[in-house]
């Protein structure tokens, strides 16, 4: 049997097509539930699409974590280093007027002359 068409055609309303054939009605549902399915899939295929994306930034991002993590330990060392460097020349700078002076002291209090 060929389905009835329902509409302003045949005279009946879809209310009046719903009580008059319920095999429509149960193919109108069928058809609601085809069309809320294909919405959902194409909704879950869009949110595994911006997962997948979501999934690529976080492995750069943590590749980036790497980097930045490696560059500033070697950082860190190379400051330490200068600082080092920096504190030993001022040191051996300070010993060196230290020396000049207790010897400029001394010289002038004469314990470098030489009297036999």
């Amino acid at each position: 049997m060929p389905p009835r068409e329902y509409g302003p055609a045949t005279g009946l309303n879809s209310n009046q097509a719903y009580k008059a054939d319920p095999i429509g009605k149960v193919q109108a549902q069928v058809d609601q539930v085809k069309i809320t399915m294909r919405e959902n899939v194409e909704v879950m295929v869009t949110n595994m699409e911006r997962t997948a994306q979501l999934e690529d930034k976080s492995a750069a991002l943590a590749t980036q974590a790497r980097a930045f993590h490696s560059t500033s330990k070697a950082t860190r060392r190379h400051m330490w280093c200068q600082l080092l460097k920096q504190r030993m020349l001022l040191g051996g700078v300070c010993l060196t007027v230290v020396i000049i002076l207790i010897l400029w002291i001394a010289g002038s209090m004469g314990a470098f002359n030489s009297k036999s």
